[in-house]
């Protein structure tokens, strides 16, 4: 099927009215194809729908590990600085057990 003119004039009204009407139609299109048992692509339709979920599930567990890791490197890098200025501290008091001074 070829598109052999267009009207611009619609397109732009189209546009001005509502922004996410492709999007409307072709969801309106998916379904009526996943409901109805005529068309050729509801077992493709099927699949898809299984393997997107195993996806999102997928997704949440690596959103789940990064806000874990995270988490640990914020305590790391607190640990960290807690012990440079533990050292620090053990710095100054040995120079001044020595007798010296930073």
């Amino acid at each position: 099927m070829r598109i052999i003119e267009t009207v611009p004039k619609w397109k732009q009204e189209q546009k001005e009215n509502n922004e996410d009407f492709l999007s409307t139609v072709l969801n309106q299109v998916f379904a009526i194809a996943k409901q109805d048992k005529n068309f050729s692509s509801k077992r493709k339709n099927d699949n898809l729908d299984e393997e997107i979920k195993t996806l999102e599930t997928k997704i949440k567990k690596q959103q789940n590990l990064l806000e874990q890791a995270k988490k640990i490197e914020d305590e790391t890098f607190k640990k960290v600085k807690d012990l440079d200025e533990q050292n620090f501290a053990m710095k100054s008091r040995l120079l001044e057990i020595l007798g010296s001074e930073l």
